[in-house]
């Protein structure tokens, strides 16, 4: 007997702790759920109330645990297209229709489709292939400010000048005392001039986007990533209504590798090459290498940049043949539907053949954007640069560096599917130190876009 209660209290006390956790770990998933399902419906409140944000904070931790809940990833579509976000929510629509559908939810999945398709002006299909036309004419107003040195006669006049023999002499004798007369004794007076031009031009361009997306996700870090694959070609051409009639030429191909995870990162791979032509002679083509990488959070996206570009003109500017490091930061913040705000900094570091043109340049910008409606924008931008030469020697320059505002405004308006009307304005102004000349320029732009 004693042995037999032995082994039953032994029993017990070895199995006890496995059924109360048992127990336990039972009830924490029927809380866990009770409490997924209230987070859900206090999502699905706060969306009907207009409170975007608070939805897509609520969704977001509960997709992490249920990747493929449909419910779930219909509600974060609809919060992220009431916010203007339709990268994530294009990401989600093409996550839900890889996942099982009901003829009600193949319904709904098909309509945000056609919302999207709509507010992106391109089909979500795996292979997405669009043709733009585009005509611009503007106006350009430069004024430039530049010193005018006013040479004093008389202090030439007073100088004595021997003859070339007599300062061999002078030269030689012990008593002779040499005295620089500093050049700028010989102009007290410095005045400044001003030049004033307008300058009127035409441009057409011809773009083309290739956009490849596969239709299964990718599994990374244990979490579905989407693979984008996205090649933008432009060739545009732009003429300048003056006594020289200067033409400009440009070929353009950019080309981005995407990976992408709704609500947690993208990472960007993007090369970009472009050839200039100045009047049908080749000035410049430049190459340029992006890895770039993107946090987003509910209402907003913080961005990381690393470019390295290369430049190299005609043999003739070859001095000016550069490679340029410039990283970058960018933070957007969504305040509400309408109004969506965008700062960053960046820094290049330009290294060119002639030492005499490398300098350094911090730049720091600002953009807001308004959507008043879904097919009408408005935007201002303001930009502040800079720059310092690296030859920084009185002896061979008298400034070393320069400070460069532009603020830009604009207006776009989609008139239908295939239509769209712009006008943008910018003014600004480059300062050089030391009083050794100012630039101010304001251009206006009008154009008209059609999509084949």
């Amino acid at each position: 007997m004693k042995n037999k209660a032995a082994s039953y209290l032994l029993t017990l006390i070895i199995t006890w702790p496995f059924g109360f956790s048992t127990a336990l770990y039972a009830n924490t998933q029927t809380n866990t759920h009770a409490s997924a399902k209230e987070q859900l419906q206090q999502a699905i409140v706060n969306r009907k109330s207009g409170n975007f944000s608070h939805a897509i904070g609520l969704l977001t931790p509960l997709r992490a645990i249920y990747v493929n809940h449909k419910r779930i990833n219909i509600e974060l579509t609809l919060n992220y297209i009431k916010l203007r976000q339709f990268d994530r929510a294009e990401q989600l629509v093409l996550h839900l229709e890889s996942l099982p559908l009901s003829t009600t939810e193949q319904s709904v999945v098909a309509k945000l489709k056609q919302v999207l398709s709509a507010q992106l002006k391109r089909s979500l299909t795996t292979h997405s292939f669009t043709v733009n036309a585009v005509s611009a004419v503007g106006l350009d107003i430069m004024q430039n400010k530049y010193p005018v040195y006013i040479f004093d006669d008389t202090a030439q006049e007073a100088e004595f000048w021997s003859l070339d023999e007599e300062l061999d002499d002078v030269w030689f004798s012990s008593e002779f005392v040499y005295v620089d007369d500093g050049l700028d004794e010989q102009f007290d007076v410095r005045d400044q001039d001003t030049e004033r031009t307008e300058v009127s031009y035409f441009s057409q361009a011809l773009e083309a986007n290739y956009r490849y997306r596969p239709a299964q996700f990718l599994t990374l870090f244990e979490q579905p990533t989407q693979l984008v694959f996205d090649v933008d070609a432009e060739l545009k051409y732009k003429q300048f209504d003056r006594k020289d009639n200067d033409r400009y030429l440009s070929y353009n191909l950019d080309s981005s590798i995407y990976l992408l995870q709704i609500d947690r990162w993208l990472l960007e791979f993007n090369t970009m090459a472009r050839l200039d032509y100045a009047n049908n002679e080749k000035l410049v083509n430049k190459m340029r290498y992006r890895l770039a990488f993107s946090l987003p959070f509910s209402s907003s996206k913080l961005k990381f940049a690393y470019d390295v570009t290369q430049k190299y003109y005609r043999n003739t500017l070859s001095d000016y043949n550069a490679t340029i490091h410039a990283p970058w930061i960018e933070y957007t913040y969504i305040f509400s539907p309408e109004i969506r705000l965008q700062i960053g900094s960046k820094f290049h570091r330009l290294n060119a053949q002639d030492n005499f043109l490398s300098y350094q340049n911090k730049q720091a910008y600002l953009a807001l954007y308004y959507f008043p409606s879904p097919d009408l924008v408005f935007y201002s931008s303001y930009n502040h640069y800079k720059l310092h030469y690296e030859i920084d020697d009185p002896e061979i320059v008298n400034w070393s560096n320069e400070t460069k505002r532009s603020l830009s405004l604009g207006i776009k308006y989609q008139y239908n599917s295939k239509v769209s009307f712009s006008l943008s304005g910018n003014i600004g102004d480059n300062r050089i130190e030391n009083m050794m000349g100012e630039d101010n320029w304001q251009r206006i732009e009008a154009s008209f876009d059609y999509r084949f």
